[in-house]
């Protein structure tokens, strides 16, 4: 049976980074008196945390807005329960978007 390759702690990763950018890795590892793999990590640990806070972003626009239900919204931050704040600003939304159709329906002389 194959292993799991995630089963370490850790996985080599061998990658080729052009030479103008290798030195202006090293300029800012040296600046902050570090190695350049161990600003490398760091790098790409902060990228991956700040993708992850992006998409929870994200998904949290998509709930107010009405792109995604509360299902959804549970997968994607790992919440256990929607808060108020954002129920109510859904709830906004809602109300929003029924006054601006009903509005929009007067404009045109439709009778609603």
């Amino acid at each position: 049976m194959k292993e799991d390759k995630f089963n370490k702690k850790s996985t080599p990763v061998s990658i080729r980074i052009p030479n103008d950018i290798l030195k202006e890795l090293d300029s800012m590892a040296e600046t902050e008196n570090i190695d350049r793999i161990s600003w490398i990590r760091r790098a790409i640990i902060m990228s991956i945390e700040h993708l992850s806070e992006a998409e929870i972003d994200g998904a949290i626009e998509d709930y107010i807005c009405l792109r995604i239900d509360e299902e959804e919204l549970k997968e994607i931050t790992g919440m256990k329960k929607i808060s108020d704040d954002l129920k109510k600003a859904r709830e906004g939304k809602i109300t929003f978007l029924q006054q601006k159709s009903i509005s929009e329906g007067r404009k045109d002389g439709k009778n609603l």
